[in-house]
Protein backbone atom coordinates (compact mmCIF):
# COMPACT_ATOMS: atom_id res chain seq x y z
CA UNK A 1 0.00 0.00 0.00
CA UNK A 2 1.29 3.66 -0.67
CA UNK A 3 1.69 5.94 1.85
CA UNK A 4 -0.22 9.08 1.03
CA UNK A 5 1.34 12.41 2.75
CA UNK A 6 -0.56 15.70 2.93
CA UNK A 7 2.16 18.35 1.50
CA UNK A 8 -0.16 21.25 1.18
CA UNK A 9 -3.17 22.91 2.38
CA UNK A 10 -4.98 26.15 1.18
CA UNK A 11 -8.01 28.34 2.23
CA UNK A 12 -10.18 30.52 0.54
CA UNK A 13 -12.75 32.52 2.33
CA UNK A 14 -15.53 34.64 0.84
CA UNK A 15 -15.40 38.43 2.00
CA UNK A 16 -18.54 39.70 -0.47
CA UNK A 17 -20.05 38.37 -3.17
CA UNK A 18 -17.52 39.11 -5.55
CA UNK A 19 -14.23 39.32 -3.45
CA UNK A 20 -12.22 36.46 -1.85
CA UNK A 21 -9.59 36.27 0.17
CA UNK A 22 -6.59 33.39 -0.04
CA UNK A 23 -6.66 32.88 3.55
CA UNK A 24 -3.65 30.37 4.11
CA UNK A 25 -1.06 29.15 1.54
CA UNK A 26 1.32 26.11 2.87
CA UNK A 27 3.73 23.56 1.65
CA UNK A 28 5.49 21.09 3.45
CA UNK A 29 9.22 20.95 3.20
CA UNK A 30 9.24 17.66 1.09
CA UNK A 31 6.68 19.49 -1.04
CA UNK A 32 8.91 22.74 -2.32
CA UNK A 33 10.39 23.20 -5.25
CA UNK A 34 7.47 20.87 -7.06
CA UNK A 35 5.10 23.36 -8.17
CA UNK A 36 2.53 22.57 -5.25
CA UNK A 37 2.02 25.95 -4.43
CA UNK A 38 1.09 27.07 -7.95
CA UNK A 39 -1.23 23.98 -8.29
CA UNK A 40 -3.06 25.02 -5.37
CA UNK A 41 -3.57 28.53 -5.56
CA UNK A 42 -4.75 28.24 -9.40
CA UNK A 43 -7.51 25.71 -7.97
CA UNK A 44 -9.00 28.46 -5.82
CA UNK A 45 -8.87 31.04 -8.58
CA UNK A 46 -10.71 29.13 -10.45
CA UNK A 47 -13.13 28.68 -8.13
CA UNK A 48 -13.62 31.89 -6.80
CA UNK A 49 -14.15 32.49 -10.32
CA UNK A 50 -17.08 29.96 -10.33
CA UNK A 51 -18.41 31.71 -7.62
CA UNK A 52 -18.62 34.81 -9.02
CA UNK A 53 -15.17 36.43 -7.85
CA UNK A 54 -14.08 39.75 -9.00
CA UNK A 55 -11.31 39.95 -7.09
CA UNK A 56 -9.02 37.64 -4.96
CA UNK A 57 -7.05 39.22 -2.31
CA UNK A 58 -3.97 37.56 0.24
CA UNK A 59 -1.64 39.17 2.84
CA UNK A 60 2.21 37.75 2.86
CA UNK A 61 5.45 38.64 3.82
CA UNK A 62 7.52 40.38 1.16
CA UNK A 63 10.83 38.09 2.63
CA UNK A 64 8.93 34.97 1.51
CA UNK A 65 10.32 34.98 -2.02
CA UNK A 66 8.89 31.88 -3.68
CA UNK A 67 5.28 32.91 -2.44
CA UNK A 68 5.49 36.49 -3.38
CA UNK A 69 7.16 35.77 -6.76
CA UNK A 70 4.43 32.93 -7.56
CA UNK A 71 1.62 35.70 -6.71
CA UNK A 72 3.08 38.04 -9.21
CA UNK A 73 3.82 35.28 -11.97
CA UNK A 74 -0.39 34.47 -11.40
CA UNK A 75 -1.28 38.03 -11.61
CA UNK A 76 -1.35 39.22 -8.28
CA UNK A 77 -0.31 43.17 -8.03
CA UNK A 78 0.50 45.04 -4.54
CA UNK A 79 -2.63 46.79 -2.66
CA UNK A 80 -2.77 48.72 0.40
CA UNK A 81 -3.03 46.93 3.78
CA UNK A 82 -5.78 46.98 5.73
CA UNK A 83 -5.69 48.78 9.13
CA UNK A 84 -7.15 45.44 10.48
CA UNK A 85 -4.37 43.21 9.93
CA UNK A 86 -4.49 40.03 11.25
CA UNK A 87 -0.66 39.17 11.51
CA UNK A 88 1.61 40.78 12.77
CA UNK A 89 4.09 39.72 10.22
CA UNK A 90 2.33 40.26 7.39
CA UNK A 91 3.58 43.53 5.36
CA UNK A 92 2.08 43.06 2.09
CA UNK A 93 -1.23 43.02 0.64
CA UNK A 94 -1.83 41.79 -2.84
CA UNK A 95 -4.68 41.51 -5.22
CA UNK A 96 -5.89 39.41 -8.36
CA UNK A 97 -8.45 41.60 -10.17
CA UNK A 98 -10.59 39.05 -12.76
CA UNK A 99 -13.37 41.51 -13.83
CA UNK A 100 -11.91 44.77 -14.35
CA UNK A 101 -14.10 47.53 -12.39
CA UNK A 102 -14.30 49.06 -16.43
CA UNK A 103 -16.53 46.06 -17.44
CA UNK A 104 -18.88 46.21 -14.23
Amino acid sequence: MEKKEIVGVIGLMRMSPTSFDVSKLGVSASGKGKGIGKKLLEAVIHLAKERGAHTIELDTNSRLVPAYTLYKKLGFSNIPIREDIRYARTDTRMQLVLVPKSNL
